[in-house]
């Protein structure tokens, strides 16, 4: 290793100790990462390198890759430099990691890496989108927490399936139009007032533009009929309604710290959504002194597995001693002729072992999510994703740009139904006398095939 006044020079040695292999020749993955390296340089005897770490370093230039032709991943984040170049002869590059520099904009540095399909840019000073015409076959892109203004071009990045324009200065969202194939979009802590502009983006799947200035969902496209994860947090959003017609397929919803004020409002708007099994609203004041907001949140919305990240038990769902009333949607309410009081629903439940979570969305596969895996944050709910040590998966990083879905509350089916006669059995053993009810429980049935249903109050 050489040296100079604190300052390392990439030498044979180094590289030897950095790849864990005598014979340079052979080395495809060099981790040079937080070693004061101070520029690129002798690389030459590496030539069939494929991954080469070179963050938190001092490095202010783009340089020394034309000795590694066949490399495919590069990260440079947390370094010094200020412009992108060097990469004349970086054809194979399929992943680049340039965050935290002092990058002023992308110009023309990135013409020769036509093969590239991730780049984050993110934590830099950029302002202004451009220079990314010639990378068609760009699938992932991180530009946040830079100073752009404007979403634009993005018209040649026809296979884009994941853009993060997080912390930016952005105030409508536009220039999308050709990205058709994307799945997700992060617009989190801008300026937007509106959510017109998603018209052109079929496949959405994940949207999240938390902390922006929304109050309403006016805007919102009919055609996003594939997003199943929305994020709304620290917005101004006064009430839900409309989202159900516009994204039926919902399975989370987070709309934490808004304005949303009326329970029944929000259930009326929300029971419409006959997939969503997670929904956060705590930090709203529907929800703020009111000691019946979960139960009568859990009743109204009787799919619902997961609230405010914990996770809905039966006690969530029958707690409170509400007078009788219908479920949104009826049109009969509960009569006196078949009205159990809780004890005796609870007791009928552990008699025919009843689960009390709804585990699964029966009848339907467990959903798989095709994006690559990045780091996410857990949460009360969801524990979070790790990254790999071993540098195998190139489209991962330390500064992941998408929070990729976490495992949602529908995992799945695997429990089986009662047939239509075992349930008219048993629903009509139970109305006589619950003891004397004969269906046998073969397979545990979800709470949500009982043969009675729950007293609510919505107000």
């Amino acid at each position: 290793m050489s040296d100079i006044g604190g300052e390392v020079q990439i030498t044979p040695t180094i590289l030897r100790e950095a790849s864990g292999d005598g014979d340079l020749q052979r080395a495809v993955h060099i981790n040079l990462h937080n070693q004061n390296i101070v520029a690129i340089e002798g690389l030459d005897v590496v030539p069939k390198l494929r991954i080469l770490d070179l963050s938190f370093n001092k490095i202010s230039r783009i340089e020394g890759l034309a000795d590694v032709p066949q490399l495919k991943e590069l990260k440079l984040y947390n370094n010094q430099i200020e412009a992108i170049g060097g990469l004349e002869r970086a054809s194979a590059l399929q992943v680049l990691h340039l965050e935290h520099n002092k990058i002023w904009g992308i110009n023309l540095g990135l013409d020769h890496c036509r093969a590239l399909r991730t780049l984050f840019v993110g934590n830099n000073r950029i302002s202004v989108l451009e220079g990314l015409d010639k990378l068609t076959g760009l699938s992932s892109f991180d530009a946040s927490d830079n100073e752009i203004d404007k979403i634009q071009g993005l018209t040649n990045l026809v296979t884009l399936e994941e853009l993060n324009l997080r912390g930016n200065n952005i105030k409508q969202i536009e220039g999308l139009q050709h990205c058709g194939q994307l799945r997700e979009l992060v617009l989190c802590d801008n300026q937007i007032s509106h959510l017109k502009g998603m018209s052109k983006l079929p496949n959405l799947d994940v949207l999240r533009i938390n902390g922006n200035l929304l109050k309403t969902l006016d805007g919102l496209s009919k055609s996003l009929k594939n997003l199943t994860e929305v994020y709304l947090a620290r917005n101004e959003l006064v009430s839900v309604e409309g989202l159900a017609q516009c994204c039926p397929a919902i399975e989370i919803l987070d709309v934490t710290d808004n304005r949303l004020s009326s329970v029944k409002r929000a259930v009326a708007g929300l029971v419409l959504l006959p997939e969503l099994v997670e929904l956060s609203l705590s930090g709203n004041p529907l929800a703020t002194g009111n000691e019946k907001y979960r139960t009568r949140i859990c009743l109204g919305l009787p799919k619902l597995q997961f609230l405010d990240e914990h996770e809905v038990t039966v006690a969530d769902r029958y707690q409170a001693d509400l007078p009788p009333n219908s479920l949104p949607g009826d049109s009969v309410a509960v009569g006196s002729e078949f009205d159990p009081t809780q004890e005796e629903m609870l007791a009928y439940m552990r008699k025919m072992n009843i689960s009390t979570q709804v585990n699964a969305h029966l009848g339907r596969p467990s959903t798989s999510s095709s994006r690559p895996s990045s780091s996410r944050p857990g949460s009360a709910s969801r524990p979070g994703t790790s990254v790999g040590s071993d540098g195998s998966d190139s489209a991962r990083g330390p500064n992941p740009m998408m929070m990729r879905r976490p495992p949602s509350a529908r995992t799945g089916g695997g429990k089986r139904l009662p047939s239509a006669d075992e349930f008219e059995s048993c629903a009509s053993d139970f109305k006589v006398d619950p003891d004397a009810c004969s269906l046998s429980p073969p397979a545990l049935w979800p709470s949500h095939i009982c043969p009675f249903r729950p007293r609510i109050l919505l107000t």
